[in-house]
C-alpha cells in the first residue's frame, strides 16, 4: 500500500505564539490545510501599518497504517501569499526543541560584518527603532530597497 498525499500532514509544535518560548517540541494536533487562523492570527491595522514578524513551528509528518518508507521528503512554497504585504520564509533549524528565540537568532544570523557603510548615521540610534537618519556625499551610491546594515556600538563592540 503507497503512501498517498492526503497522508502527509503538518503537525502543531507546543506553543503556537509569539512568545520567545513558543515553539517547541512536535504534539499529535494536526494543523487542518485552510483552516482559519489554525496557524497565524489575524493582522491587526498596527501590525499592517508598523510590520510585525510572525515565527510558527510546525512539523511534517506521515499518518497511515502500512510501514512504507517515505523516501525523499521535502517542503517548498509553491505560490506566494495571497495579500501582496504579507512575505513567507521556510526553513529549518534542525533542532526539535527549539523555541522562537533560537529561530529569530537563525534567521538574523547571517548578518555578519563587512565593508563599512559609505554613510554616517545622525543621532543617537535606539534598540527597536524602525528607521534611521544618515548623510552621505553626493557622490556615493545610495543605499539599496532591501540591503541589511549592521549597526555596530564602537564603545561596546555590539
Amino acid at each position: 500500500m503507497a503512501i498517498l498525499p492526503d497522508d502527509v500532514k503538518l503537525y502543531a509544535s507546543q506553543r503556537l505564539t509569539d512568545e520567545s518560548d513558543g515553539g517547541g517540541r512536535a504534539t499529535g494536533n494536526e494543523v487542518i490545510d485552510g483552516g482559519i487562523n489554525n496557524l497565524f492570527r489575524d493582522i491587526s491595522r498596527i501590525d499592517r501599518t508598523l510590520g510585525d514578524v510572525s515565527l510558527r513551528k510546525v512539523y511534517a509528518g506521515v499518518s497511515t497504517d502500512n510501514t512504507d518508507p517515505y523516501l525523499g521528503a521535502h517542503l517548498i512554497i509553491t505560490e506566494p501569499p495571497q495579500d501582496s504585504k504579507v512575505d513567507v520564509l521556510l526553513f529549518n533549524t534542525d533542532s526539535q526543541t527549539d523555541e522562537r528565540t533560537e529561530a529569530r537568532n537563525r534567521i538574523e544570523s547571517y548578518v555578519v560584518p563587512a565593508v563599512d557603510a559609505s554613510w554616517e548615521l545622525l543621532g543617537d540610534q535606539l534598540v527597536g527603532q524602525r528607521g534611521i537618519q544618515a548623510i552621505q556625499r553626493t557622490e556615493d551610491r545610495l543605499p539599496e530597497i532591501g540591503e541589511v546594515y549592521r549597526l555596530l556600538d564602537e564603545n561596546t563592540g555590539q
